[in-house]
């Protein structure tokens, strides 16, 4: 996965992180025509409806921009990602993305301190995410083209009750995928 215009996973990350903004969006669209039509209120209304469809427009409003700050693991750091990943490489676009994150993770946690001690959570989550999926990324692109039998164990070697503990980590440490099994039969 190298640099793409925009190939079909990519594509595809960038819909579906998009899709649930746009959700929020419509939602928030749909209640300003609501709210838009004279006082929003027909007779025989319940009292306190339309100030319920105001709060839930702004939470839709608000959920939608929250969602599109640019940190992973929200919708706004796929987005990132995506747009990074058409122009360089998958790896190095999710390594930018995530610094980004962990960046506005750092924002988050120093407005916490001194005003809203919830954006202190926010920040550890946003900051845990963005770790999450760089290191992720990272493995899965160092293993890529790595094959099955360049790892797997072909030979057993066998410890005897004999062998001390410094024998059998040093077998374990020398990595030439041989497995070491003790034997306790002798």
């Amino acid at each position: 996965t190298g640099v793409q215009t925009c190939a079909l996973p990519i594509c595809q990350e960038l819909v579906v992180a998009l899709a649930g903004p746009a959700v929020n969006v419509v939602i928030a669209l749909v209640l300003a025509v609501i709210l838009g039509q004279g006082d929003g209120v027909k007779p025989g209304t319940e009292p306190g409806a339309v100030p319920y469809l105001v709060k839930l427009f702004w939470v839709n409003v608000m959920l939608a921009a929250f969602n599109l700050v640019p940190a992973f693991p929200m919708d706004g750091g796929r987005v990132l990602r995506a747009l990074l990943a058409m122009r360089i490489h998958y790896a190095r676009a999710t390594r930018i993305a995530a610094n980004v994150g962990q960046s506005v993770a750092l924002l988050f946690g120093l407005i916490g301190m001194f005003g809203n001690p919830v954006l202190l959570f926010i920040a550890l989550f946003v900051w845990m995410g963005a770790a999450q999926e760089s290191q992720q990324v990272e493995i899965r692109s160092a293993l890529s083209g790595v094959t099955i039998r360049q790892v797997m164990v072909r030979e057993l070697q066998f410890l005897g009750p004999q062998e001390t503990l410094a024998s059998a980590v040093q077998h374990l440490l020398d990595g030439d995928r041989k497995s070491t099994r003790l034997n306790a039969s002798h």
